[in-house]
């Protein structure tokens, strides 16, 4: 116990994130700093992927990350260690959260603020290329942000070192979300190309909300058009960009790896130059309030218009898995290290919180109004980018209606979108644990956690452990338009 004790500095706080046989949680030292930690359970980590490769794979992690230190926009790393049954990663603690999480699906965000975050994530890319490492996967829940809402790379999981002393290789492993993943991805391929690609499809998620297609397979769907359209597409929503934007993406997006745009033509395009809205001198953000505006300003679910996509049950398939997903549990961190019951308790709730001016200064409030008044208010008074766009996820809702009821409806809705789930009870708290497969049949994995407030108030929390954040606000929305207003309050008056 000792051991342990001096080997985890740190006070364990909430969970934040979970992986395959990982639970990621906020941590904090003796001088309240905060950082996000890792833990990787030993056990399930080599039963998953042998002994050996799990080793190789954990040291090139950290071995990369470490090499990319020191910029702006990749979060840092600071340490790894271990004990008999867990290893952990300290990491940077992003206090902006999930870039994602404050972008509507199907809708995208202003063309000056994509134009603000894509610069800042090329300037990212650029400086890992020019350590010679290839993210390999790049896809929206690895893009974070910091206190102010600059943008922050992170997961090195698939990294590669593509490139040593002037001496480049090419790399074969399949990696990535399908997605973001590049078409070359399934032989041999070029890592800095395949990060280019990645990009490119992320740029277009920022402008429209979606990915263009599932996967870059060239018989497949959306894919198969691009390419029978020359690469040049015309139809929605590729008609929705500007013509500097559909100039760079499908520069990015060139089927064949030598033809496609290189950092340097992409940090040289004019659509990229010819706008530094938001930008300092050093491409930090220039107005934190502002942007944080321009972003929850986009955001919007109509109660009066319920889903119709929710009554399809195809659109969340019972796909089987590729991947492990062995949920790290909480009680997996108590039982196998005893670290959180000696070293610390968690992050509290406080309970006495005034639960009118808790909604009073809850941004999230504001996707189900309307108007702007509420964003606009909340500006006036603002100092700081998380005032208006908070770290915590914008896909929570209150209600007034009794916890049993609110499950209740839940499970109706849930059963309906073929969702797989269990549920938990404890004081004062439910938690509904989900999975299912989004659109794009990727897996999504997450909580549904209802806490009362106290004044007959209910916290309505959807908490996602994995999966992309576009695609678990579109299963938010489609679950609260389902509830409606009699459930879900959109003002502290209703």
């Amino acid at each position: 116990m000792t051991k342990i004790i001096e080997k985890f500095p740190y006070h364990i706080g909430k969970e934040i994130g979970t992986g395959a046989f990982a639970s990621v949680r906020i941590c904090y030292d003796d001088n309240a700093k905060i950082y996000a930690v890792k833990f990787i359970n030993k056990k399930f980590a080599t039963k998953c992927m042998g002994s050996n490769v799990w080793a190789r794979r954990m040291a090139s992690e950290v071995q990369l990350h470490r090499l990319c230190n020191g910029h702006k926009n990749i979060i840092h790393f600071y340490d790894t260690a271990e004990n008999s049954h867990w290893r952990w990663v300290t990491l940077e603690f992003a206090q902006g959260g999930d870039l994602f999480d404050k972008i509507e699906p199907e809708v995208g965000i202003d063309e000056d603020v994509a134009q603000f975050y894509f610069a800042q994530l090329m300037e990212g890319i650029s400086f890992m290329h020019s350590k010679g490492v290839a993210h390999r996967d790049l896809k929206p829940e690895n893009i974070l942000l910091d206190y102010n809402g600059n943008l922050k790379l992170s997961d090195f999981g698939f990294a590669s070192l593509y490139a040593y002393k002037g001496k480049t290789r090419l790399l074969n492993s399949p990696v990535g979300s399908p997605p973001y993943a590049a078409p070359e991805i399934t032989g041999q391929y070029d890592g800095a190309k395949v990060d280019i690609w990645s990009c490119g499809i992320i740029l277009f998620a920022l402008l429209s909300g979606n990915t263009p297609w599932d996967e870059a397979i060239s018989n497949t769907g959306d894919y198969l058009i691009y390419r029978k359209q020359g690469e040049r597409p015309s139809s929605y929503p590729w008609n929705r960009l500007s013509p500097g934007a559909y100039s760079i993406i499908t520069g990015m997006l060139r089927s064949d790896p030598s033809k496609r745009f290189s950092i340097r033509r992409i940090l040289q395009h004019p659509w990229l130059t010819s706008n530094t809205s938001f930008r300092t001198d050093n491409g930090n953000c220039s107005d934190p309030v502002a942007l944080a505006s321009r972003l929850m300003l986009k955001l919007h679910i109509d109660l009066d218009k319920p889903r119709s996509s929710l009554t399809d049950t195809s659109t969340y398939g019972n796909i089987s898995m590729t991947q492990p997903t062995t949920k790290v549990s909480e009680s997996d961190i108590h039982n196998h290290t005893a670290i959180y019951g000696y070293l610390s308790q968690p992050v509290q709730v406080n309970e006495e919180v005034d639960v009118t001016e808790l909604m009073e200064k809850d941004p999230s409030l504001s996707q189900f109004s309307n108007t702007n008044g509420f964003i606009e208010r909340l500006a006036g008074k603002a100092k700081n980018f998380y005032e208006i766009c908070p770290p915590e996820r914008l896909t929570r809702f209150y209600s007034k209606a009794s916890k049993q009821y609110i499950i209740d409806r839940l499970y109706d809705t849930l059963r309906l979108l073929a969702v797989s789930l269990t549920t938990k009870h404890t004081s004062g708290q439910s938690t509904l644990y989900v999975k299912l497969h989004d659109k794009r049949k990727c897996l999504l994995q997450g909580e549904i956690e209802l806490k009362t407030l106290g004044h007959n108030l209910e916290l309505v929390n959807f908490i996602k452990s994995s999966g992309d954040p576009l695609e678990w606000r579109n299963f938010f929305k489609n679950v609260v338009s389902s509830l409606g207003k009699p459930i879900v309050l959109t003002d502290i008056t209703s």
